[in-house]
């Protein structure tokens, strides 16, 4: 469809309810617009060219048919606004990190399962809407969003309502739980249950939950815990296809995992469970949607890291520079084998890389398992309120 571009140097396009399938190309050559609007049309897929409306504060692709969530909107680095409601989303991508300066992002009426862990890393966030999905639990990291003002989470449910962490956002001034479901319904959490009878600001409410005596934090703090025990880390296990001694050993060490209560995946897991799937975009998902990705190092994986072969090289520079924003999201391991000066890319030099072997024979894994629960094996003793005093001598006054 050709458009009518009535000012090349125009900030602002509203091309909604045009029954659009795609962007029109005339779109891309306005180098100054702030601000697009696509509402409400039939736009299935986001074009490369996107990246060249690099000074976009606002986009709204909301009422299409999006089902993929395009990297190349991340690389508008300008972006403040983005509203994707009503699509076919189902995840996010990694380099959404990458949006720093955005504050609003609207994703109601998609298919997410859970909350994508990436929108937890924008810090600068002030409104958020999940709205209308298929979400169940609320992550505690959401305490991060500590700018947010605005939460939306009506039609959802919840079963581990986070209180605590929801009342540490000290900015939040709105907070929409409103739910058309039967407040008998026992498969919702209870807090949730009594904020979503309510239609619209729910924050006093909230706030009146919130216990004020020790027997009531008594109480919350076994809720806690019991939701705590149903926060399964998820984990992806990613590694260079080798001979089928090592592909055999790594699908053992993830089967090991999941014995051991974490939610461990890899890509010949999720390639059985689709009928067709893109690896690239599988590996992309997998590594974005995990609390760990556990890199199993040997010479095949350092070799096609640093020849950038194959789907090692793409996802090795994903995890390189997703590594500077999340340092603790990776695990880099080897089975002991080899040795390290030998599998470790000369890009991650000085990073640990844990010998599983050795793990296993002196510690039995606690190691490896601190990591993945980031809990710390020696507790240390808090810092004392009062300091200790140093005993003194007194010296006698002179005289003689």
């Amino acid at each position: 469809m050709n458009i009518k571009i009535k000012n090349i140097n125009q900030s602002k396009l509203d091309l909604s309810n045009y029954g659009l399938k795609e962007i029109p190309e005339e779109v891309f050559e306005l180098k100054n617009l702030r601000k697009l609007i696509l509402r409400n049309n039939k736009i299935k897929n986001i074009p490369a060219k996107i990246e060249k409306l690099n000074r976009l504060e606002t986009l709204d692709l909301s009422g299409n048919n999006i089902s993929l969530f395009y990297a190349k909107i991340c690389s508008l680095k300008n972006l403040k606004i983005l509203n994707l409601n009503n699509n076919q989303l189902k995840n996010t991508p990694l380099q959404l990190i990458n949006l720093k300066k955005l504050r609003s992002i609207h994703l109601s009426n998609n298919k997410f399962k859970q909350i994508p862990s990436n929108v937890f890393s924008l810090h600068n966030l002030r409104e958020l809407d999940l709205s209308n999905n298929q979400i169940e639990i609320i992550d505690s990291q959401i305490e991060n969003l500590h700018s947010l003002r605005k939460l939306w989470l009506n039609n959802l449910k919840i079963n581990n309502f986070p209180i605590e962490s929801i009342s540490n956002l000290t900015s939040l001034n709105a907070l929409y739980c409103y739910s058309k479901r039967n407040e008998d319904d026992l498969n919702l959490d209870k807090y949730f249950k009594v904020l979503s009878m309510i239609k619209g600001n729910a924050i006093k409410k909230l706030n009146s939950l919130i216990p004020n005596n020790k027997t009531n934090e008594n109480i919350l703090n076994k809720i806690h815990m019991d939701n705590k025990i149903r926060e399964i880390k998820k984990i992806f296990v990613t590694y260079a296809w080798s001979d089928e001694e090592f592909n055999t050993k790594i699908i053992s060490f993830v089967d090991f995992l999941r014995k051991k209560g974490f939610d461990a995946t890899l890509d010949r897991k999720k390639s059985q469970e689709s009928v067709a799937i893109n690896f690239n975009r599988m590996m992309i998902d997998g590594i974005a949607n995990s609390d760990k990705v556990i890199v199993v190092l040997n010479k095949k994986y350092k070799e096609r890291a640093e020849k950038f072969l194959g789907g090692v090289d793409t996802e090795f520079q994903i995890i390189f520079e997703d590594k500077k924003a999340n340092p603790n999201k990776y695990i880099f391991v080897s089975f002991g084998d080899e040795d390290l000066k030998d599998i470790s890319p000369t890009a991650i030099g000085g990073t640990e890389i844990l010998n599983l072997k050795k793990d296993q024979d002196d510690n039995n894994f606690n190691v490896l398992f601190s990591k993945i629960k980031e809990e710390q094996i020696i507790k240390f003793s808090n810092v004392h309120d009062k300091e200790v005093e140093v005993s003194r001598v007194d010296i006698e006054p002179f005289k003689l």
